[in-house]
């Protein structure tokens, strides 16, 4: 049989390829009927009833209660002893009123079909997959996959019924350079279109049955919610295990099977963050032939990520990845992305940027070009450029972190996202721990052309000490916060202490200014949250406060100010800005 020959996608902006997957058994030779469709959405019914909003709901209640948005999006009512209850507490106020609304649905295609993520694999022995004759094709043909999608293949056939399904590496001409980059720009239809995203981790390991029925279980006991708070789920028998690991009823080996699961290489990969993140709620985690829905896992590893008296640092390592991955990125900015995924994995340097478009907002989308055959240095550059112009800052300066591994050729403001730098004390320097010291501001910048960027600023501060940096691990991280409590009454702008020491902790993140992000508390409660711990020790919605100071240090400058900076800074050094004024 001759190899399948593809023919060219009708209209590039809105066809795409199929498979059928043929039914058999597992060891039976694998066979695919490969066909286009139009990718268009299907009709979209919204609610005539929309929901209450939060902040709505929230002066409706009484004394001693609260109402968070769960990652699911659902609302959770939680009194003063942590119960929780998904219905009011008044019993007069209408449930349809604040519940989501099952008549809501969400954008899918006309043709049904799951979208496959996986990691390719290295190169090596291939396998041979018939390709049934359609469209053009009057004869048998074959493609040839790589071992990894081929097992893929054999654990999601069915033995008999087919399945439809998207598989990049079958439905792309991965030897049409244009078709590449026009799909590229595709990939959020694609994945959000698809009935499901399936997450293919492999084979089943002797472990990997534990990892996903304790999760599973785990999940059922736990919510998380966009305020980044843990609570028990109403329904749950072990209310006390979103309060910390030590809850847990777990030994070494359940432990390691969790850890053994999320240190499969699928983990590692860019291209999945948007793969699952524009999944719906119906997507899978499978391996072998087992599985967990994709809410339960999210739910799950958001929980553990943050829970007090983990085992090992090992698998808190391995919890902020994931808690990277499954927290809803489409909440932040795309620079916020391609800072949370520098240290993934992709095959192409321009991946760094290409992979994470999928999420980025029509804006930016039409101000970038897919083009794979420019320089990496070009497309590096050119983000820049147009991150500048679309914000009027120059936040990305702050990944700017001079390192010899990297590419060459880049200007010295231009950041490199293929390299992982450490700090002078040796700590790798995680991207999103770094601060500009304008803030928001609008920067005082001009491009005079493509190679020459020039700034203005301001210098206005001396570093006199340092303290830290932080720790990663939780426990030792919400130490810092006792070690740096500042011992003077006077600040210099004439503000509170505690309350520049506060806005110092989460670098003047706050709900008062960003009103916006519901998670964040406001600067009277993130007080109490810091002066419960700093005098009882008892850790509660400190979570912005351990990711703004985890691997910095805390700065005095000579003039008596407080602020955060890399692990390496040293008395001596200046404070700039280069914001406008």
């Amino acid at each position: 049989m001759k190899p399948f020959e593809y023919d060219p996608l009708a209209n590039e902006s809105v066809d795409i390829r199929l498979i059928t997957l043929r039914p058999g058994n597992f060891e039976d030779h694998l066979k695919i009927r490969i066909f286009h469709i139009p990718l268009r959405r299907s009709v979209y019914n919204e609610s005539p009833y929309p929901r209450m909003p939060l902040q709505q709901l929230r002066g409706m209640l009484a004394a001693g209660w609260r109402v968070e948005e769960t990652l699911e999006d659902r609302y959770i009512f939680i009194n003063n002893e942590r119960r929780t209850f998904w219905k009011h507490p008044d019993p007069h106020v209408n449930q349809e009123a604040y519940e989501l609304s099952a008549e809501v649905s969400s954008f899918r295609a006309g043709t049904q079909f799951e979208a496959l993520s996986y990691t390719w694999g290295a190169d090596g022995e291939r396998e041979i997959v018939q390709v049934e004759p359609g469209n053009n094709h009057q004869t048998l043909s074959t493609v040839e996959v790589k071992q990894d999608l081929a097992s893929a293949l054999r654990h999601l056939r069915l033995p008999h019924e087919t399945r439809t399904l998207w598989v990049d590496a079958i439905c792309i001409n991965q030897d049409d350079r244009f078709e590449r980059q026009t799909q590229v720009k595709r990939m959020a239809d694609i994945y959000k279109l698809a009935y499901r995203v399936v997450v293919w981790l492999g084979p089943c390991s002797w472990n990997s049955k534990l990892a996903f029925s304790t999760l599973d279980h785990f999940a059922e006991q736990v919510d998380f919610c966009h305020s980044f708070t843990r609570v028990s789920r109403p329904e749950a028998i072990h209310a006390e295990w979103s309060l910390s690991a030590d809850k847990l009823p777990y030994d070494n080996r359940t432990w390691q099977s969790i850890l053994d699961l999320i240190n499969r290489s699928w983990f590692d990969r860019l291209w999945i963050i948007q793969e699952i993140q524009l999944g719906s709620c119906k997507s899978i985690f499978q391996c072998g032939l087992d599985s967990i829905e994709w809410p339960r896992f999210r739910r799950a590893g958001l929980v553990l990520r943050f829970l007090p008296q983990l085992p090992s640092t090992k698998l808190l390592s391995r919890l902020v990845m994931v808690g990277r991955l499954v927290k809803n990125v489409r909440r932040t900015d795309f620079l916020g992305r391609l800072v949370k995924g520098h240290q993934r994995l992709c095959s192409d340097p321009r991946d760094k940027i290409y992979g994470h478009l999928g999420l980025a907002s029509p804006k930016l989308l039409n101000d970038i070009k897919v083009e794979y055959s420019l320089p990496v240095v070009s497309v590096y550059r050119d983000l820049f450029i147009v991150l500048g112009k679309q914000s009027k800052r120059l936040e990305a300066l702050k990944c700017c972190i001079k390192t010899d591994v990297g590419q060459s050729g880049l200007q010295s403001w231009v950041p490199d996202w293929t390299k992982f730098p450490r700090s002078p004390m040796g700590h790798q320097i995680c991207y999103s721990m770094v601060t500009v010291t304008a803030g928001y501001s609008q920067a005082h910048a001009s491009f005079l052309s493509k190679d020459i960027l020039q700034v203005s600023g301001i210098e206005f501060a001396t570093v006199h000490d340092t303290k830290g940096p932080a720790p990663m691990n939780n426990q030792e991280c919400l130490e810092a916060v006792l070690d740096w409590a500042p011992s003077t009454t006077v600040y210099p702008t004439g503000e509170a202490v505690d309350d520049a020491y506060a806005l110092t902790l989460v670098r003047n993140r706050t709900a008062e200014r960003f009103h916006y992000l519901m998670y964040l508390q406001t600067l009277p409660d993130l007080k109490d949250s810091i002066r419960t711990y700093i005098e009882e020790k008892v850790a509660y919605r400190l979570n912005e406060v351990i990711d703004a100071i985890s691997q910095r240090v805390f700065i005095n400058t000579t003039d008596g100010s407080f602020g955060l900076g890399p692990d390496g800074t040293e008395p001596g050094m200046t404070e700039r800005t280069s914001s406008k004024i």
